[in-house]
């Protein structure tokens, strides 16, 4: 709880730090400790950081967190320390308890001599509207009209800057890195080679927390847009029906099975729905639709194997099927039907003088009872011999 009020005449600062030897409390009274009180607000960024918390509409409320040992060692340090200008007294604005109201015309200029938490301005950047990048004898750092802060930082950045007057402050080489780090199309006001590295590791080493802020809200947007591409994808790839949950796809020992199935696992993993892998075996008329056929059963055995294997180094699960039937088109449709399926993929190899599709009479039945999505794959015509 940090407690500023103040007069010509009689000053008073209340410092009330949560620590882990217990609280510490220093009551400064009277003008000869005008200079501790200068301090005080001189190194107000490093006091009230994490101090209070600021709302999207310029207020600011109280939160109880423990200030930087380091700091309250400083001004301990300056209390032999009695001589400063009364006029930098109007540096320190007034504090309540619970919250501070910005009011007023917020201002989205300064000039060279304007206050600053760090001493009077002595060179003034303008990086854009309402942020300012202002150095001082010693110190420097950015200055951003609070309205425009809300605007451009995040709400963990927010917490990290120092109020001044109309201003959050962002000191170099500590909360100025948080700055850099959201805005690095800034970096042209510094000479440094690499500001945002530099930044980076400053964020890391003083900063964790805001580090692991911007870190999960970083894979909260990349997963949100993968989820929107994939989302799109899907839609894309499967048309306005979605409601089928398998995608099938047909091969048949040809040199297109292999960039087939890889096609179909990809849309599979990113559609999020099941697959099936179908080998169709036509038995003759002139055998039992159950006969026992081992060489075209081993022969679909290994095609659906070598399937299986493409899909396993894609990491997409699929299931495989060999279908016994007189008709190829007929079972692909009722294989189709009975999975639900909402895609279904077809290669097709162009062979013979004519070069004609080996599909025969199975791709214009496909193409008339399918009731989803059918993705015919056709390689172009092989160079005549």
């Amino acid at each position: 709880m940090y407690v500023g009020h103040f007069s010509d005449e009689k000053l008073l600062t209340l410092l009330d730090y949560g620590s882990g030897s217990g609280e510490m409390r220093s009551e400064l009274c009277g003008p000869d400790d005008q200079n501790v009180l200068w301090q005080i607000r001189r190194f107000a960024g490093t006091l009230t950081l994490g101090m209070f918390e600021y709302r999207r509409d310029g207020t600011k409320y109280y939160t109880r967190r423990d200030g930087r040992q380091s700091s309250i060692r400083h001004f301990q340090a300056q209390l032999s320390e009695k001589h400063i200008r009364r006029d930098q007294l109007r540096w320190f604005p007034w504090y309540s308890y619970d919250t501070y109201t910005i009011t007023g015309p917020p201002p989205l200029s300064m000039t060279e001599g304007t206050p600053t938490p760090w001493g009077e301005a002595e060179s003034i950047t303008h990086v854009t509207d309402g942020v300012y990048w202002v150095k001082t004898g010693a110190h420097g750092g950015f200055m951003i009209a609070v309205h425009r802060a809300a605007q451009l930082l995040s709400q963990s950045a927010l917490t990290i800057g120092a109020l001044f007057d109309h201003w959050l402050c962002y000191e170099e080489k500590s909360a100025g890195a948080v700055v850099i780090f959201e805005h690095r199309e800034w970096c042209h006001i510094f000479t440094n080679p690499d500001p945002v590295g530099l930044a980076t590791s400053i964020i890391r080493r003083s900063y964790p927390q805001y580090m692991q802020f911007i870190e999960r809200e970083m894979m909260i947007r990349l997963w949100g847009s993968k989820t929107r591409e994939d989302a799109d994808l899907s839609a894309a790839v499967l048309g306005e029906d979605t409601s089928g949950q398998t995608i099938a796809v047909v091969i048949s020992g040809t040199r297109l099975d292999t960039n087939l199935v890889s096609l179909a696992c990809q849309i599979a993993k990113t559609a999020k729905r099941k697959l099936i892998i179908m080998y169709i075996l036509v038995v003759p008329r002139s055998l039992p639709l159950k006969a026992m056929l081992p060489s075209e059963t081993e022969q679909a055995d290994a095609l659906l194997t070598s399937a299986l294997h493409v899909a396993e180094k894609i990491g997409c699960t699929a299931v495989t099927e060999v279908v016994q039937a007189r008709e190829a088109g007929a079972a692909i449709i009722e294989e189709v039907q009975d999975h639900q399926c909402c895609l279904l993929l077809i290669g097709c190899e162009r062979r013979g003088t004519g070069q004609e599709c080996d599909l025969g009479a199975v791709l214009p039945y496909v193409q008339t009872k399918a009731h989803c999505r059918v993705w015919f794959v056709i390689d172009p015509p092989s160079p005549q011999r």
